[in-house]
C-alpha cells in the first residue's frame, strides 16, 4: 500500500507502512495461539516523527489566553509501525503511538517539557518519563493486557537514555523528599 504523497509508503496520521510484509507472513506462521501472543506481551517497534514546520502557533481567538501561559498549538506527526509480531502487539504500538499523537496534538508544551535540556543537562526527562509510562498503559489497556500494566513504569524508565534516567531518579527523589517534608510539617 503506497500513498501518492510519499513514494516510501508512509503516510501522515496514524497509517501504518507496509514495508516488511514477508516478516509479517513469516511470524503469522510462527506463532502458537492466539492466547500466547496476547499473553506474551510481544510489541513490534514503532515511531513518531514531527512534520517539519508544523509546530507551535499561537492560539487565536477565544483560545488566545493560552498564549500567556505559554501554551501553543499541537504538532503534526507521521507515525510508522514495523509489520511484524502478532496483531495484539500491533495493536499495542498503534495504541501507545497514537497516546504520544494526540500528547503531540493537544499538550504541545508536555511534549517540548521532555525534551528540555539546558547545556545537555536533560531536565525534562521528567516529563518524557511520565508521557511515555502513560503511552506504554494505554498501549496495554487498548488490548486488554492488563497483566502487564504494573511494567509500564518500567518499560518507560528502560525506554530512556542514561543521563534521562539519572535526572529522573533525581527528580524522584526531590520530589518524595519534598512530599515527607510537607507530610512532618502538618503531623506536627
Amino acid at each position: 500500500m503506497r500513498n501518492s504523497h510519499d513514494p516510501e509508503g508512509k503516510v501522515s496520521g496514524r497509517a501504518i507502512t507496509t514495508e516488511g510484509s514477508e516478516a509479517v507472513a513469516e511470524t503469522a506462521s510462527s506463532r502458537k495461539s492466539a492466547l500466547s501472543d496476547w499473553w506474551s506481551g510481544d510489541r513490534p517497534g514503532g515511531q513518531n516523527d514531527l512534520v517539519p514546520g508544523s509546530s507551535g502557533a499561537p492560539y487565536t481567538g477565544r483560545s488566545s489566553w493560552l498564549n500567556r501561559l505559554g501554551l501553543r498549538q499541537g504538532y503534526e506527526t507521521t507515525t510508522t509501525i514495523d509489520p511484524g509480531g502478532s496483531v495484539f502487539g500491533r495493536a499495542e504500538t498503534a495504541a501507545h503511538e497514537g497516546f504520544h499523537d494526540a500528547v503531540a496534538k493537544y499538550l504541545p508544551s508536555f511534549r517540548d517539557a521532555g525534551d528540555f535540556a539546558p547545556g545537555g543537562i536533560p531536565v525534562g526527562a521528567g516529563a518524557k518519563f511520565l508521557d511515555e509510562t502513560g503511552a506504554y498503559a494505554f498501549g496495554r489497556l487498548a488490548v486488554g493486557r492488563v497483566h502487564l500494566l504494573p511494567a509500564a513504569p518500567f518499560e518507560a524508565f528502560m525506554g530512556l537514555e542514561p543521563a534521562e534516567r539519572a535526572v529522573v531518579v533525581a527528580e524522584a527523589a526531590v520530589a518524595t523528599a519534598l512530599g515527607y517534608g510537607a507530610y512532618r510539617l502538618t503531623k506536627e
